[in-house]
């Protein structure tokens, strides 16, 4: 199941999500470049420290339960000769990246605190997010990859760890943009910006702006030093699981998920289930019906030689990702729509997503239907 229309994050700003016009200016002149702007999960130049890569994809399954895998979420699984020296992700396109901690304990709330030796202290661990409106990549999609539409705008990295590199080197040396700290804004000639930049982020409210140009080093925010993938917590193989999803505008509204059982027919379902209710979830959730997850090894196997960065264009990496699947499974695309809501038309959207389903389809010459999901979001993209 897809969703329709494009995504509303703050772009290119660094403040808390708030509406954007679709077609300003201001969004089209931060439009991505329409070739060589993919890159694989991890970083170009670190992917010869990888051994035994494996690649996998959590099973298509309808009604995932909150906390779960979220359904054909990609994993990469590897061992390295440095286990000391661990691999940082590759942003795979421009947006904004954000981290969503697993604790904030002990993390510094004031610009003193902010030094390099405190950070051992820190709790650096957890999610990296990454958002692009669709404006940002759509022409890119359009003509490269004219088969993932709506284009995925949200991009889910667990776990990984902010380094002091990060922190203190990539945070400091990337263009100052204004943002807002506890709710109170943050200029960029404020003489404490890193430090509360520094604050933003650890706290999961800042965003860093990523800007992909292999033509231009200095403009190549991505090959500044990058979130690592987290170690594993015993002798098991280090795990990166990347979930990319699609979104609609629509979604922000907050009557987007009551219940209209005379339009839905699905009386008694839970749109939403109560431990995803929060905004925070449905704007940065892929479990959130807010989402539509696409499968990003779908992508991957998909995209040209054109799309690819440079330095991730042959890498083992793409090697493995661009690999037919071990089982011998093909993607197929399903699409559903419908008519818009009656009443006034509140969307430019001509049409307007699911917000539940529950979709059937019968195998040839099967006597009974087959079930493939039970709640929105179902997949782009079947197998």
């Amino acid at each position: 199941m897809d969703e329709f229309g494009p995504l509303n994050p703050a772009w290119p700003c660094l403040a808390a999500p708030t509406p954007m016009c679709r077609h300003g200016a201001a969004g089209r002149s931060a439009s991505m470049r329409l070739n060589t702007f993919l890159r694989t999960p991890i970083r170009g130049d670190m992917q010869d420290r990888l051994r035994n890569l494996m690649v996998t994809e959590v099973s298509l399954a309808g009604d995932p339960k909150p906390g779960d895998n979220f359904p054909q979420t990609l994993k990469l699984s590897f061992e390295t000769d440095t286990p000391d020296l661990p691999v940082e992700i590759a942003p795979l396109w421009e947006g904004a990246l954000q981290f969503i901690p697993d604790s904030t304990a002990q993390n510094p709330t004031v610009p003193g605190e902010v030094v390099e030796g405190r950070y051992d202290r820190w709790s650096v661990t957890g999610d990296l997010l990454l958002k692009t409106p669709a404006f940002g990549h759509e022409d890119a999609f359009r003509q490269l990859l004219p088969g993932f539409n709506p284009v995925p705008q949200l991009v889910r990295y667990s776990k990984v760890v902010l380094t002091p590199e990060f922190l203190f080197t990539t945070l400091a040396r990337v263009p100052r943009r204004r943002f807002a700290l506890g709710g109170v804004s943050v200029a960029e000639d404020d003489p404490f910006y890193h430090r509360k930049l520094v604050i933003g982020f650890l706290s999961g409210t800042g965003r860093l702006r990523v800007t992909v140009d292999p033509a231009d080093a200095t403009k190549d925010t991505a090959l500044l030093p990058m979130p690592v993938v987290a170690a594993p917590t015993s002798d098991a193989r280090t795990e990166l699981r990347v979930t990319v999803a699609s979104t609609s505008f629509e979604v922000l509204a907050p009557t987007w998920f009551h219940q209209r059982p005379a339009y839905d027919d699905l009386s008694g379902e839970q749109l939403v289930p109560p431990a995803l209710r929060t905004l925070a979830d449905q704007l940065s959730n892929p479990a959130h019906p807010a989402h539509s997850v696409v499968s990003a090894w779908a992508l991957f196997q998909a995209a040209p030689d054109l799309a690819y960065a440079p330095d991730h264009a042959a890498g083992p990496v793409r090697t493995a990702l661009a690999a037919a699947r071990p089982d011998g499974r093909r993607y197929r695309r399903i699409e559903l729509r419908r008519p818009p809501l009656p009443g006034s038309d509140l969307s430019a959207a001509p049409r307007r997503p699911y917000p539940a389903h529950q979709l059937c389809w019968r195998r040839a010459r099967a006597a009974r239907p087959s079930r493939c999901g039970y709640r929105s979001p179902a997949s782009s993209t079947c197998r």
